[in-house]
């Protein structure tokens, strides 16, 4: 198994959800995956008085893969999305057949030490106003991440949400809620499977998972 890179997504701390501080840990671990898809860190980006980015990362912690969707939203209110598959270069001969499939799939167009990002060839026929206004109604910009279960390595993907308005900047996190059948868990299990469909990748198993690699 990869000792490096999967060792620090599996001992990253828990992070904070809404109301918290910063989800610093997710965030910084998001950081060279941002710049493996050719974008500078949101936290760093600056954006006009009235301009809007969102930034939904699917993955983290014992995940290989990452998931993004982006939006920004000018001053006039126009709507433009794009979303990565963000995944370690290949390591083995063995692992050939996982990178086919997302070869398959997706273009890829950067790659940097320990990440390789591409975009979903399905991304071109995506309607991204109406999926952004789709997330806006499950609470995007109004979130209670404590009523969900906390960021940490079990129970599923984690999702960190990053949200910048003008100057104002906030993000906050939280695990898949699986069968949770609460409003607010239905809710996030929906944005959950907007943005996987957005990204429009999938794979059955992580290079990590098919050998090991120590």
């Amino acid at each position: 198994m990869r000792s490096g890179l999967i060792a620090l997504l599996m001992l990253l701390p828990l992070a904070a959800g809404a109301g918290d501080s910063l989800p610093t840990d997710l965030l910084q671990s998001s950081a060279d995956p941002a710049r493996a898809a050719q974008l500078t860190p949101l936290q760093e980006t600056q954006l006009g008085a009235a301009a809007k980015e969102v930034r939904i990362w699917i993955g983290f912690y014992n995940m290989a893969e990452l998931k993004l969707v982006r939006f920004q939203v000018d001053d006039a209110g126009q709507v433009q999305g794009e979303s990565f598959f963000i995944y370690p270069p290949m390591a083995a001969a063995a692992e050939q057949p996982y990178y086919d499939l997302i070869a398959g799939q997706c273009r890829a167009f950067n790659r940097t030490q320990d990440w390789e990002a591409c975009r979903s060839d399905k991304a071109a026929a995506v309607h991204w106003d109406s999926a952004y206004k789709a997330l806006q109604s499950l609470g995007l910009w109004q979130p209670d991440a404590s009523k969900l279960p906390p960021p940490g390595p079990k129970g599923g993907p984690t999702v960190l949400v990053e949200l910048r308005s003008g100057d104002s900047y906030q993000a906050y996190a939280f695990n898949d809620p699986g069968a949770d059948k609460s409003p607010r868990g239905q809710q996030a299990a929906k944005l959950i499977a907007i943005v996987d469909g957005l990204v429009g990748v999938s794979t059955d198993q992580a290079p990590e998972e098919m050998e090991d690699r120590d």
